[in-house]
């Protein structure tokens, strides 16, 4: 910047000018630089509009958090079944549509019964990533992951897709299974309508006129169709890690 040197009184205008001149390039500068927004994590049930999902090719999936051990193999008052109860006999279908008997499935081998809450759950999706990752050291130990969820069977078919999922992932529209495992959550009008406005109809997820889901839930049950160890949250972003389940099952059948 060139200053004219003059009298003094015109050299401290322009110098005063000078100043501002500086403090103005200093602003557009500024203004050319591109504004960064904090990017800011959806809430976990306030899942992604369907056209973002489409787009997607996985669905979105948020990290759950893992209780303490101690906090692990316990039941909510008046939720599930609890360890050394039978199985009960129900069935649920397939992600094809065909029905599957849960008594059946467990003639051969011990299975990991787990409850999510359906495919437009982000904390639900990370969980079954993650069963899914470690299929093969549940496969070591003789047990098998089975996922279940109200899920219409075409909605289940897109989760099982979206991961190519080894293990059952059944359907439970008419709570059938939920009920007898006494692990139904009934959302409330507000909760419907909240989830409404993100592109979420929990009645066209399950194809039925409710508004219910899981708690989420755990129980593993052995071959002769008993409970061994049973564990669920109301809160549906706390969910026992894999390890946690391994070393479960380790205890369960040494």
């Amino acid at each position: 910047m060139k200053i004219k040197y003059g009298t003094i009184l015109v050299g401290l205008v322009l110098a005063v000018s000078s100043v501002i001149g500086c403090d103005s390039d200093v602003d557009d500068e500024v203004e050319e630089q591109p504004v960064v927004e904090e990017e800011q994590e959806p809430e976990a049930d306030e899942p992604e509009s369907e056209e973002e999902a489409d787009g997607d090719e996985q669905p979105r999936a948020n990290e759950t958090e893992i209780p303490d051990d101690s906090e692990i193999g316990q039941l909510p008052e008046g939720i599930g079944l609890a360890a050394g109860e039978s199985a009960p006999d129900v069935a649920a279908d397939d992600a094809d549509g065909e029905e599957v008997n849960l008594l059946e499935l467990v003639e051969d081998e011990a299975i990991v019964l787990f409850f999510y809450r359906g495919g437009w759950c982000p904390f639900c999706n990370f969980q079954i990533r993650e069963m899914t990752e470690a299929n093969e050291q549940f496969s070591e130990r003789g047990v098998r992951p089975v996922a279940i969820s109200v899920d219409r069977p075409e909605a289940a078919a897109d989760t099982s897709s979206a991961y190519e999922i080894p293990f059952p992932v059944l359907s439970d529209p008419d709570l059938v299974v939920h009920e007898a495992f006494n692990v139904t959550y009934e959302a409330e009008d507000e909760e419907v309508e909240r989830l409404a406005e993100f592109g979420m109809d929990l009645e066209e997820a399950s194809g039925r006129d409710h508004n219910s889901y899981a708690i989420p839930g755990v129980f593993i049950i052995d071959a002769d169709g008993t409970i061994k160890w049973a564990h669920a949250n109301l809160d549906y972003k706390i969910r026992p890690s894999v390890q946690q389940l391994l070393g479960v099952i380790d205890d369960l059948f040494e």
